[in-house]
């Protein structure tokens, strides 16, 4: 979700559209979405939790996936995400050491 095109209410309304079409599938969405999963206070984190939520999805990426410079400062966000409502068939969601772009490449 690029912030530029994309609102985050616009896309919380996109992820509910397209659920709705898929009751009682296994849903596994990737990808950078540009809201921080840790930045536990902020409302586009807890909009984004509730969608999540509603259809019994978490979200499994743990770690740091973008490291950027922001003036004289380093910010540490997790902004790539894995979401899904098949948690309980995952061996694992690991943050790898390589980069796309100034990302930090993701595998489940």
């Amino acid at each position: 979700r690029s912030s530029s095109y994309c609102s985050v209410d616009n896309f919380l309304d996109y992820v509910n559209y397209c659920m709705l079409k898929l009751p009682n599938k296994k849903v596994i969405w990737i990808g950078d979405i540009n809201i921080n999963q840790n930045d536990l206070s902020a409302s586009k984190y807890r909009k984004f939790d509730a969608v999540l939520k509603s259809y019994g999805m978490v979200q499994t990426v743990q770690d740091i996936t973008r490291v950027a410079r922001l003036g004289d400062k380093y910010t540490s966000t997790t902004i790539d995400v894995i979401f899904t409502n098949c948690y309980s068939e995952f061996d694992s969601t690991t943050v790898l050491p390589e980069k796309i772009g100034d990302h930090q490449a993701i595998k489940c």
